[in-house]
């Protein structure tokens, strides 16, 4: 049985009222501190409140904890299928089409997530986006990769202990999303290369 996170998605709307609630710091002076991780989170914060000057409604806050929840909850979902239908019950087998639409939705999904939940990216990473990664894997072991991604991804301590909203692991769910990102991009390179050809 694959694992799932359903205790997570309380805890997401936790989250997202406290990212809310640092949109309204915008006029406070930040203390310093000698630490890298610590000058990059005031650089998120500070990019946050650049990007959501006013606050939305609290009808508005709602929407968006639902779709919050849901994109959270529809990631596990999709990928837990696409490994399931894949390794688990290989019959009938996955199209390349069938793969290519779940890595495209698992995309979609992480993308909106690191949007709704403002993960930062470190400077390495930024730098990083420009290029595209490649990796020396055929489809099979790719997908366990992603795979193992997501998890990492769905079970960061952040979402068990919103009430401490830790720089380190906010960069390190901005990590995994954007590994989930490039990842699903090379995946779906992989199936049109080999739409042709056998399992592998």
């Amino acid at each position: 049985m694959r694992r799932f996170a359903p205790p997570l998605f309380a805890q997401l709307f936790c989250i997202f009222a406290i990212l809310l609630s640092r949109l309204t710091c915008a006029g406070q002076t930040p203390k310093p501190s000698a630490s890298q991780v610590d000058i990059q989170y005031r650089e998120w914060a500070l990019e946050n409140v650049r990007r959501d000057v006013t606050q939305p409604s609290t009808r508005e806050q709602l929407v968006a904890q639902v779709a919050l929840k849901q994109d959270f909850r529809d990631l596990q979902i999709t990928n837990n299928e696409l490994m399931k239908r894949r390794f688990e019950n290989p019959t009938p087998e996955l199209t390349r089409k069938e793969i290519r639409s779940s890595l495209e939705k698992i995309k979609s999904l992480a993308k909106r997530l690191k949007a709704n939940l403002a993960l930062p990216s470190s400077p390495d990473e930024k730098a990083a986006a420009k290029s595209k990664p490649t990796y020396n894997v055929t489809l099979s072991p790719g997908l366990l990769m992603l795979d193992k991604v997501v998890m990492h991804f769905v079970d960061n301590p952040m979402f068990q202990q919103p009430q401490v909203l830790d720089s380190v692991l906010a960069l390190q769910a901005g990590r995994d999303v954007n590994e989930i990102v490039h990842l699903t991009d090379f995946l779906r390179e992989l199936t049109k290369e080999n739409s042709s050809g056998a399992r592998r």
